[in-house]
């Protein structure tokens, strides 16, 4: 996908929150929604964020990263979300 796909697709959506398209749905549902769209997109989170995912703190996420098939960037400090979600479903 590419930037300006994203791009206008965020467009369309803002434009339909404007025009009250949204109104009835409930914050759990936004919520619902907006991860599958980051799991779509497979953003990279921090340790910090996957922390707070997973209910690890960050020293056992290291570990759990450290000794799992896990690829992080280490640069960059940041594992993917689809694998923060495998950790919290414990299918790491």
């Amino acid at each position: 996908m590419r930037k300006g796909d994203i791009s206008e697709l965020l467009r369309t959506l803002a434009q339909c929150v404007e025009d009250g398209y949204f109104d009835h749905i409930s914050m759990e549902t936004l919520d619902e929604a907006k991860a599958i769209l980051a799991t779509m997109l497979d953003v990279d989170i921090t340790y910090e964020q996957a922390s707070l995912l997973t209910g690890k703190n960050v020293g056992n996420l290291y570990k759990k990263v450290s000794t799992s098939t896990i690829r992080p960037k280490l640069l960059r400090r940041t594992i993917k979300l689809s694998d923060a979600i495998k950790i919290r479903d414990k299918q790491i």
